[in-house]
């Protein structure tokens, strides 16, 4: 019994930093994106050109959702679950910052965070192309497009949080696979009900019976989730490639300066590149997500990219626009140039019979 026991202590200890470490990955990267969020917000309020107009508060809008996702990241530590046709987001009373009264509201602000990352984009878009040619009824800054601009993601997390609170819920279907073996192998029997729940099961397991069942709340849920997971990204490619041939037509017909035009460029590349890292780390994952399900074939592993992607998408989104927009690279750059290191080098006094003395240098050398 011994041998069984220690062997099992020491598989225990081998498996137990995997999960540590990965956790430690997410907590840091979702700290890593909230502090360069917080920098590019101060880049944008004060380094950003005059003529940004009304696009400077929607970047500032989009800045602050990230660190606010962070900080709903960080307080809720969300587990993803997938296995066959399941996709499970919960939240643990035990692993949460916040009272466990209100971690199902704060679940549901998760994902409804989720669906703002997938809209905000195109929204930017929008806006790039209205400028560009000339639609002042909505380019202008006026507090009626302040609502349109800042409210139209929201618009899109509303449907999607709709979608989760009503079709996403606990039922029997669910209970059994939480109880068999989500709670058992993931969360150490924590009691069900106390557990913060979203999420999906296309065709549930019954006791004592071969045919299948089909869990028409989860086909509702996937069904509207997928109207607005294309309509963000038929909305985001739409306004893309209309910015990007209206900024042509800009460039060529413009007689302003250099300068301008390049600032132009500067702002669709990163909002190019901006876009790309939510396809990258939350459209295509969690697309394949709901195709596996779909067709039963699910494997946990889904569920655990998804969970680390968030925090990557959280890290990485505004690097792009930092080093793309030349008055914020070149203000980051300057600052850096401006460190100096100072190191001190201590010699050994001088011994008897030493020719060489103690001595003392300081270099200061530049970081470049």
């Amino acid at each position: 019994m011994n041998i069984t026991t220690d062997s099992s202590m020491n598989s225990d200890s081998n498996d137990t930093p995997w999960p540590i470490i990965i956790s430690r990955i997410q907590r840091g990267s979702t700290c890593f994106g909230m502090l360069t969020n917080f920098i590019l917000i101060l880049l944008i309020w004060f380094k950003s050109p005059k003529n940004f107009g009304v696009y400077k508060y929607l970047m500032i809008y989009v800045a602050s959702f990230e660190v606010a996702f962070g900080v709903l990241d960080l307080l809720t530590v969300p587990d993803m679950y997938s296995q066959d046709s399941a996709f499970f987001v919960m939240v643990d009373p035990r692993k949460s910052a916040l009272p466990e009264s209100f971690i199902q509201v704060a679940d549901l602000a998760f994902c409804g965070a989720f669906g703002v990352s997938l809209a905000i984009f195109g929204v930017q878009f929008a806006y790039r192309y209205f400028v560009l040619t000339g639609h002042s009824f909505l380019a202008t800054n006026k507090h009626r497009n302040f609502v349109i601009w800042l409210g139209s993601p929201i618009l899109f997390a509303s449907v999607w949080t709709f979608s989760c609170a009503t079709f996403m819920g606990r039922n029997d279907f669910v209970d059994q696979v939480l109880r068999e073996d989500v709670l058992p192998n993931k969360l150490d029997n924590l009691e069900i009900d106390r557990l913060a729940f979203v999420g999906v099961i296309f065709f549930p397991k019954q006791e004592n019976s071969t045919k299948p069942t089909v869990n028409l709340d989860s086909f509702y849920a996937m069904g509207i989730c997928s109207v607005v997971l294309s309509s963000t990204e038929f909305i985001m490619f739409f306004f893309a490639i209309k910015t990007y041939l209206a900024t042509k037509r800009f460039m060529a017909q413009a007689s302003g300066s250099t300068k301008l035009k390049r600032l132009q460029w500067q702002l669709f590349y990163a909002t190019v590149s901006q876009s790309c890292i939510p396809i990258f780390f939350m459209q295509i994952p969690i697309t394949a997500i709901y195709i596996s399900t779909f067709f039963n074939s699910s494997s946990q592993i889904f569920g655990q990219i998804q969970a680390i992607t968030v925090s990557f998408y959280l890290a990485t989104d505004a690097l792009p626009t930092i080093f793309i927009i030349k008055p914020y690279r070149e203000t980051i750059l300057n600052y850096f140039r401006c460190i100096k290191i100072e190191i001190t080098f201590v010699w050994p006094k001088k011994r008897k019979g030493d020719t060489t003395g103690g001595t003392t240098s300081n270099i200061q050398p530049k970081v470049s």
